[in-house]
């Protein structure tokens, strides 16, 4: 469909890296996400991913 996630970090996590990753969507970008971090999210370190072809790259639903 229109909608997805390629990477979906939820709950209480700690200590996430997420570290040179290639994300890539081919499709119409639709309503796609490329890195979802929900809301009970704790430290995350992204870096160095390359994320291209999706309707948004990141999403995060931390408050900030």
């Amino acid at each position: 469909g229109e909608q997805g996630v390629a990477i979906d970090v939820q709950g209480a996590t700690e200590q996430v890296v997420l570290r040179g990753n290639e994300l890539a969507e081919r499709r119409e970008p639709g309503r796609r996400v490329g890195l979802r971090v929900g809301a009970d999210v704790g430290e995350l370190q992204v870096e160095s991913n390359r994320i291209e072809g999706f309707a948004m790259a990141l999403e995060d639903r931390r408050k900030k």
